[in-house]
C-alpha cells in the first residue's frame, strides 16, 4: 500500500500545539511566550479547530479561563493532558500520513538533536494521545 505524507496546502482537521509550560526551555520567557500562544490560540480557533495539549490539569484549567478572556472560540478547542519536554510538537509529536486513502498516525522516537535534551516525555506524547482518544474516529 503506498504511503505518502500530506502537502502542507492540503486541507487539515485541525493545528496541533503544546502549551509552553515551567519546565521547559521557555521559562525565562514565560509571560511573554504565553501572551503570545494566547493570541496564537485565540486567533487559529476563530478559523479552525485547535487541539491543545497542557502539562496537566492545573495547567490546562488556567489556560483555558485566559483563552476565554482574550476571546478565543472556546468550543473549537480540544484539551489534552500530556506532560512533554519541548513545547514545538513538529519536532516530536505525531506525524500524519496517508495510507492508501486512509489517515494514520506514525509515531517515532525523537532524539532530541543528537541527544542534546531530555526527550523522554516527549517521546511518550504520541501514545498518551491515542490512550486519550484523539486518533480514534
Amino acid at each position: 500500500m503506498q504511503r505518502r505524507l500530506p502537502a502542507e496546502w492540503e486541507p487539515q482537521d485541525a493545528i496541533l500545539l503544546v502549551w509552553p509550560h515551567d519546565q521547559s526551555d521557555w521559562l525565562p520567557f514565560l509571560d511573554r511566550i504565553n501572551e503570545l500562544y494566547q493570541k496564537l490560540v485565540s486567533t487559529i480557533s476563530k478559523f479552525e479547530k485547535v487541539i491543545l495539549i497542557c502539562k496537566d490539569s492545573t495547567l490546562q484549567k488556567e489556560v483555558q479561563n485566559n483563552l476565554v478572556s482574550a476571546g478565543a472560540q472556546i468550543e473549537q478547542i480540544d484539551f489534552y493532558i500530556a506532560p512533554t519536554n519541548d513545547t514545538w510538537i513538529r519536532d516530536f509529536g505525531p506525524i500524519t500520513i496517508y495510507q492508501g486513502s486512509q489517515l494514520s498516525c506514525i509515531d517515532f522516537q525523537f532524539n532530541a538533536w543528537g541527544s542534546k535534551y531530555d526527550s523522554t516525555l516527549d517521546n511518550q506524547l504520541t501514545r498518551s494521545l491515542f490512550r486519550q482518544g484523539l486518533f480514534r474516529n
